[in-house]
């Protein structure tokens, strides 16, 4: 429910006392950098800086963001327009907003429609500039009812035209995560008016996410096929997508491109698994461990399936090798 990312321009972010971060004991900080390389090695130091409140937080703000990754924009196009739209369940107060884009960005528009067909702005950006990106806070949020339609219109200009345009001549660009690839992404932090109907948001985000990113992956797989990373994370999204079929295809796609890759084998067992198809998963698993020796999670899943074949022996020893790797 909190923006935690930088990009040029961007201030640091301030929020309310009371909707402060909760760090639990235990958690992962990873910092994922996205650098522009200069044709030669340079040294990186970051920096994160946190401040921290005497107290708990009283609310749990939610995230939802709009945008397409089916962005394809032809060279020479200087009004290429992507849109979207999203429905709130619940009723809501809209705190933060944040649009992005990248060089060919060239103006943004998003409204809200209330379900009595009032019109409010929620912010305009008629002349893009990637260097200077921000999130924004309002002076006074908006009160934003169950079935207000949110609207987002961006328009991209990928002509010689465009001062900022990483390719002259223009070429083709398509969505990607290159910032000479081009994004068309809103995110809206918002706090439920009644707390028990977070759940109920976040449930609703969560689907449209899951859309989203399965939707921006084949866009990616269809510029660059033989990307097994990405059939991976395609093979994961539509394993929570409850499509199996295509979960596997994607697994095999993977294992087929990146035969040693541990990480892949056991993700695809423990699917396998779970659908009953104990001795593939087998040996998917051993052979991941084969891959990698110390892989703790492959010695456990393997544990998993043997006791589930009535291997128990075998079983027993994966367990503790697991046991001791961790």
């Amino acid at each position: 429910g909190h923006f935690l990312g930088w990009t040029p321009g961007k201030a640091p972010a301030q929020s309310r006392q009371d909707l402060a971060w909760t760090l639990r004991p235990g958690s992962d900080l990873v910092v994922l950098l996205h650098m522009l390389p200069t044709g030669k090695a340079e040294s990186i130091q970051a920096s994160l800086g946190l401040y921290f409140t005497d107290g708990p937080p009283a609310r749990v703000p939610a995230t939802i963001r709009l945008g397409r990754k089916d962005i394809d924009i032809p060279a020479g196009v200087d009004d290429y327009v992507l849109e979207d739209r999203y429905v709130l369940p619940v009723d809501v107060e809209l705190l933060r907003i944040y649009p992005h884009m990248h060089y060919l960005g060239k103006s943004v528009q998003v409204y809200a429609t209330t379900p009595d067909s009032n019109r409010q702005w929620l912010i305009r950006i008629d002349d893009w500039d990637f260097n200077w990106q921000d999130d924004y806070s309002y002076a006074e949020p908006p009160q934003l009812p169950a079935g207000t339609e949110i609207s987002m219109r961006y328009v991209f200009d990928n002509s010689s035209h465009n001062v900022f345009n990483p390719n002259m001549p223009p070429k083709r660009v398509i969505y990607g995560l290159g910032s000479s690839d081009e994004m068309g992404d809103l995110i809206l932090q918002v706090l439920p008016k009644e707390p028990a109907d977070l759940p109920r948001l976040l449930k609703d985000v969560n689907e449209r996410w899951l859309a989203q990113e399965i939707q921006g992956h084949q866009m990616l797989l269809r510029a660059d096929p033989k990307d097994f990373e990405n059939h991976h994370t395609l093979a994961m999204y539509h394993l929570q997508a409850g499509r199996a079929d295509s979960a596997f295809a994607h697994f095999e796609w993977t294992l087929q491109l990146q035969p040693d890759y541990p990480e892949a084998h056991v993700n695809y067992a423990v699917a396998l698994a779970a659908g009953g198809q104990l001795q593939a998963a087998t040996r998917h698993l051993r052979q991941a461990i084969v891959d990698r020796p110390g892989f703790a999670n492959a010695h456990f899943n393997l544990g998993l399936t043997l006791r589930a074949a009535g291997q128990r022996r075998e079983a027993l020893e994966h367990f503790g090798a697991a046991a001791r790797l961790r």
